[in-house]
Order: C-alpha cells, then sequence, then structure tokens
C-alpha cells in the first residue's frame, strides 16, 4: 500500500515539474504517461501470479518449484517488457495517428523511448517484488 501511495506521489511531482516548465511540457508528458500506464498496469497484474504460486510451493516444500516460478517470472517480464518496447519507441507515429498535435508527439516520443528502455528491468523488480512478499 504504502509502495502505491509513493508511486502516485512521484507521478504527481512529475505533473507538477512539467506543468511549471510550459504547458507544452505538460501536454506532451500527460499524453505520453496515458500511453505508458496501461502497459505498466497490464505488467502489475502479469507479475502478481508470481507471489500466490511461490506461497503455494514454499507452503508445499518445494522450493525447487519456487525458484522455478521466479525464474519463469523473470522471463515472461522480460519478453512482456521487450514487447512494450515496440509500442513505446514508436510513440511519436502512434499519438500522430490518434491525430495529436504533431509538436507535442515530438515531445512526448523522448519520454516514452527513455520509459520503454526501462519497463523490462522495472518489470522484472515487480517480478522479484512478489516472489520476496511470498517469504512474508
Amino acid at each position: 500500500m504504502m509502495g502505491q501511495i509513493a508511486l502516485i506521489s512521484i507521478w504527481t511531482a512529475d505533473i507538477v515539474m512539467m506543468g511549471w516548465i510550459d504547458t507544452d511540457a505538460l501536454a506532451a508528458g500527460t499524453q505520453a504517461n496515458r500511453m505508458y500506464q496501461p502497459l505498466y498496469f497490464i505488467a502489475i497484474g502479469l507479475t502478481l501470479a508470481v507471489s500466490p504460486l511461490t506461497s503455494q510451493a514454499l507452503g508445499g516444500k518445494k522450493q525447487r518449484i519456487a525458484r522455478q516460478v521466479l525464474r519463469m517470472g523473470i522471463w515472461m517480464a522480460l519478453l512482456y517488457g521487450i514487447m512494450t518496447i515496440i509500442p513505446m519507441w514508436h510513440g511519436e507515429a502512434i499519438l500522430l495517428w490518434m491525430r495529436q498535435d504533431p509538436a507535442i508527439a515530438e515531445q512526448a516520443a523522448l519520454y516514452l523511448q527513455l520509459m520503454g528502455l526501462g519497463m523490462p528491468f522495472t518489470f522484472i523488480f515487480f517480478v522479484l517484488r512478489n516472489y520476496i512478499s511470498a517469504y512474508q
């Protein structure tokens, strides 16, 4: 719960700082976030399966299966993370296809490309966090 509150606080601070720069930066950041967040939330859902599967294996005293769950979770996070890089790398084209302002789409594209490069690592972190939470 505290992690979610911290994440929302970070996103809120990002939006406030973009607004201080100018309205175009705020618009670009907001558009980029709207493309980023659905992919992010899908990853949260996909990686949530690691915790109950690990808990079940640990409850049955099956350490080997718990480690397999971790490995498969990391592979799934890595593959999904790589898949999410594709739409984020082509964010400008997607925004232009959605008839957004070209100047704002160009600014949003850089943000999306940088965020896209971190997606696989973020999703692997989700897997590790859920794996560790199964031990509590």
